[in-house]
């Protein structure tokens, strides 16, 4: 079988491998103690391994809780979801072109999945963060990791980074799509539904330095609406997951529903903007603990699925990737800084 001259790298964040303890732990530990996502002073960055495995040993039991209510008979939803986004992608591709997937944190490695690439001999690579809006916390760290591997191991093929696609016009249209799928199923409209962009937080201290994470979420939600003609009245951008003690990205995403609620508002469709496969996050946070929190405040919510694999969200994964090849390529042997080349669409 002929080798495929190019492949793409989907990259997400990650799962524990079972709905076990030791597995849940060891996922938030190497989450927690990478230093892009903890971010403590240079003078103690040394004490980034050991805060995020003290944070794991305590948080692990209450994480699985959590785990089981999304876990299905295959396993962790972001896994299988990630396989299916491949499987399709390559289809849609060709057989010139080779599509794997690979987490941040967990298995399958990004290095495992390099390695196996280089070892197949493709010529040119193109690595995906499947994050549409960049953060260092996100994005910058896996292209920190590709950017380390590329320099231990020097492969001969030629990579490209999507470090962001948050305005692409394929993906707004993808997820415009899913969000009016679920407004005809249930009937509503703009003008009886409050419709609430629910974007992953991020702490305040990554803004101040520069992020532009925040920027980049609103112009997402604004593309969204102007595609769906929806009055920039009747939706909100809000941000879900945060924890510890730190300043927060705000508003918060179960406040801000709540009090949307106190003021009349009687349906809420909930859009999780910065996620692009339903995983603890979309499927647990909003899809249970929100849910519940929006009935007993006497509305209704509906929560729209994240973009997984639908059509047009794989044609806009292949749109990203064959535009990032028909640029000029970056180095063949990767420098250490900047790590690589990283293409806008």
């Amino acid at each position: 079988m002929p080798v495929a001259p190019r492949a793409v790298l989907l990259i997400n964040l990650g799962t524990p491998d079972e709905l076990t303890v030791p597995s849940v732990r060891r996922f938030l530990g190497q989450f927690l103690s990478d230093p892009l996502v903890i971010r403590l002073p240079r003078s103690v960055r040394w004490f980034n391994p050991v805060l995020g495995w003290l944070i794991a040993r305590f948080r692990a039991r209450h994480a699985l809780d959590m785990y089981r209510t999304i876990w299905t008979p295959e396993g962790s939803p972001i896994r299988t979801i990630s396989q299916t986004q491949a499987a399709r992608l390559a289809a849609r591709l060709g057989p010139t072109w080779r599509v794997e997937w690979a987490m941040r944190y967990g298995s399958p490695s990004i290095e495992e999945r390099l390695q196996t690439l280089r070892d197949e001999g493709i010529a040119e690579l193109v690595v995906l963060p499947m994050f549409p809006q960049y953060s260092g916390s996100t994005s910058g760290s896996v292209i920190r990791q590709v950017g380390r591997w590329m320099v231990r191991a020097e492969p001969t093929f030629r990579w490209h980074v999507v470090s962001s696609w948050y305005d692409d016009r394929s993906y707004i249209a993808a997820q415009a799509a899913v969000i009016r799928s679920e407004l005809d199923q249930r009937g509503w409209t703009p003008h009886d539904t409050l419709l609430l962009f629910s974007a992953h937080s991020i702490p305040l201290s990554h803004l101040r330095a520069g992020d532009p994470y925040e920027r980049q979420v609103e112009a997402s939600a604004r593309g969204v609406a102007h595609e769906l003609n929806w009055p920039e009245d009747r939706y909100r951008v809000v941000y879900q997951s945060r924890f510890g003690p730190v300043p927060w990205l705000g508003p918060a995403t179960e406040e801000a529903a709540i009090e949307a609620c106190r003021q009349g508002e009687r349906r809420l469709l909930v859009c999780p903007l910065s996620f692009v496969a339903d995983c603890l996050e979309t499927l647990e946070e909003l899809g249970v603990r929100l849910a519940e929190q929006v009935e007993a405040q006497d509305a209704n919510m509906a929560l729209c699925s994240a973009l997984n694999a639908t059509p047009a969200f794989i044609d806009a994964l292949a749109g990203l990737a064959r535009r990032s090849v028909a640029e000029p390529a970056g180095p063949t042997a990767a420098p250490a800084s900047p790590p690589c080349e990283t293409n806008r669409p």
